[in-house]
């Protein structure tokens, strides 16, 4: 684990956090590089079920770079905020965008869900207060049951807000993406991390660009969000066509 210490080193430099501590800054920085070396750690120990060979083959570049991205937006790469989805890869969570809100307003509500067949559920906004209601059809039941929809509705000193995702929108997200395969495989979870994502678009682009231009970055959807219509439907055809 020589190459992991020398990284560590290296960012330790980075951030000023070698030797005494001297500010909360620094021993944030710290503390993040400390919980993301603990994770890669983990990760580089993984196996591969059928092989028994190692899982992943990190290069040091990779590794420096991911986490000095990761610290620059106040977080760790430990595998809750952000994940290690391959060899040179890796993205935020629906996580990083709940807690991105709560760093900068700590009293933020957030009630993130995805709405599954049989599920009763109302919204409206009046006076600017989000009422709703949602209701499930068998919460113990939930895995076996399709996705329909999902919604985020944030409340905090900016007001409230509600956004929703319907399967259109969804599937073409997924349609346009470089592995759709993972989004079948953590359906919820890309579900949740959708709606999110077009809530803090709307309403908090200040606080979560980064983590959102990362997030297209990684699967591909920074082509066609800067696309127009017409060359956002050819994106996707020629993606398909793979």
């Amino acid at each position: 684990m020589e190459i992991i210490e020398q990284i560590k080193t290296k960012l330790y430099q980075k951030y000023n956090a070698q030797g005494t501590i001297v500010s909360v800054t620094t021993l944030k920085n710290k503390v993040l590089i400390d919980t993301s070396i603990l994770y890669i750690q983990k990760k580089i120990a993984e196996k591969d079920n059928k092989t028994g060979k190692p899982r992943y083959n990190f290069g040091a570049d990779f590794l420096l770079q991911s986490i000095a991205e990761c610290v620059d937006t106040g977080f760790a790469l430990d595998g809750i905020n952000y994940v290690i989805s391959g060899n040179r890869m890796y993205m935020p969570t629906y996580k990083a965008f709940k807690n991105k809100l709560y760093m900068v307003y700590p009293q933020t509500v957030i009630d993130l869900q995805v709405i599954r067949e049989g599920d009763t559920y109302e919204f409206a906004k009046e006076s600017g207060s989000v009422i709703y209601t949602h209701n499930l059809a068998d919460p113990f039941q939930t895995e076996q049951s399709k996705i329909i929809g999902a919604y985020c509705i944030i409340k905090n000193n900016r007001g409230e807000f509600l956004e929703t995702l319907n399967q259109h929108d969804y599937e073409r997200m997924k349609d346009g993406s470089k592995n759709p395969a993972l989004w079948n495989s953590w359906a919820s979870e890309f579900w949740l991390k959708s709606v999110i994502k077009r809530a803090c678009k709307r309403h908090f682009n200040d606080l979560t660009t980064a983590l959102e231009e990362k997030d297209n970055e990684v699967i591909g959807l920074d082509d066609i969000v800067k696309a127009s219509p017409e060359k956002m439907a050819e994106i996707i055809k020629a993606k398909k066509a793979k």
